[in-house]
């Protein structure tokens, strides 16, 4: 028997699947080549690592434990998603409260304008109305009263 059909039998060997002469020539190749021998040992060891695993009781809150580490993935992917909106939210909000402030201070400037204006008016109506009443001395005392207010 050659190396490679030692690697091929492998799984029929430790199955107990080979014929009887096929596995007196297996095991006679594996005593006579190091190679092989090494690779059926590890072979077989990996093989009774894996049912010893496999007979391994299983931890009873390991399942829990990775039910809980999805259901915190999901929580911080939804936080993520909210954040992200909010990212995106923050600077249109800073935008609308400026140019709300921006209106807010030219209505409240256009009242102010109207005022002085309007007071400009009732000082000049003032004016007349002493004008045509001939009261030229309160001219004088009214224009520093309407000047202090």
């Amino acid at each position: 028997m050659l190396c490679t059909d030692i690697k091929k039998n492998l799984f029929r060997y430790s199955e107990d699947r080979l014929p009887p002469d096929g596995r007196h020539e297996f095991e006679e190749h594996t005593r006579s080549c190091q190679a092989c021998s090494g690779i059926v040992s590890e072979f077989i060891s990996f093989e009774s690592l894996i049912e010893r695993e496999k007979a391994r009781e299983p931890n009873a809150f390991a399942g829990t434990r990775i039910l809980q580490a999805l259901e915190s993935e999901l929580e911080s992917q939804k936080y993520h998603r909210h954040y992200k909106y909010l990212r995106l939210l923050q600077p249109a909000l800073v935008t609308f409260s400026l140019i709300l402030a921006l209106f807010i201070g030219f209505v409240i400037g256009r009242q102010g304008g109207m005022k002085i204006h309007s007071n400009a008016e009732n000082k000049q109506k003032v004016e007349n109305l002493k004008s045509d009443f001939f009261i030229s001395e309160f001219i004088d005392e009214e224009h520093t009263l309407l000047s202090n207010e």
